[in-house]
Parts: structure tokens; sequence; C-alpha cells
């Protein structure tokens, strides 16, 4: 399961194409700088792999997330993060609430 996370490093390649939540509501707010996620109820949308890798991408710790400009580095401390937690389903990722 950490393979599946570890690819979440796809939208810090291609944050061009996401919204942030700065961007959609136009006020500062805690999460800011988190990826906005579309509103759906279609759950094969809610299972797709651009909504959950959002999903997955904002549940990281916000030191973690703040690195999202200097991609390289980002690549390098969430390998290190991931290899210090082993997380065997993304429910239990989501629950861990452990910092760098």
């Amino acid at each position: 399961m950490s393979i599946y996370i570890f690819t979440d490093h796809f939208l810090v390649d291609n944050q061009e194409n996401f919204q942030t939540n700065l961007t959609v509501y136009n006020i500062v707010k805690r999460n800011k700088d988190h990826f906005h996620r579309p509103i759906s109820n279609l759950p094969s949308f809610q299972k797709s792999a651009f909504h959950c890798g959002i999903r997955i991408f904002n549940s990281l710790p916000h030191s973690l997330t703040n690195l999202k400009n200097a991609k390289s580095k980002f690549k390098a401390i969430l390998k290190m993060y991931l290899n210090t937690h082993f997380f065997y389903s993304i429910d239990k990722f989501l629950m861990c609430t452990d910092d760098l």
C-alpha cells in the first residue's frame, strides 16, 4: 500500500492541473494549500485515482505537503516517511497522526 501512496507524487509533478482550496474559496483557511477535491456523489468517481490521490495527498503531514514546490525533496522525504511507517491499507494511512 505504501507504493500506492508513493505514486501520489504524480500530484506534485502535475500540480498546475489541480486547484488548491485557496483558489476555489478565495479566503485564507487553515488548509488553503491543500488540493481541492471536487464534490461528487458518484461512487465510481470517489474511488478513482484522481479523487483518492487528492485525498491521500491532503492526509500527508503538513511538514511534507509544504514541500510540494520542491519536487525532488518532496519525493525523498515522502520515501523516508513511508519507509518508517508501514501502511497495509489506506484506512491505516488515513488514521495515522504521526508527523515526520
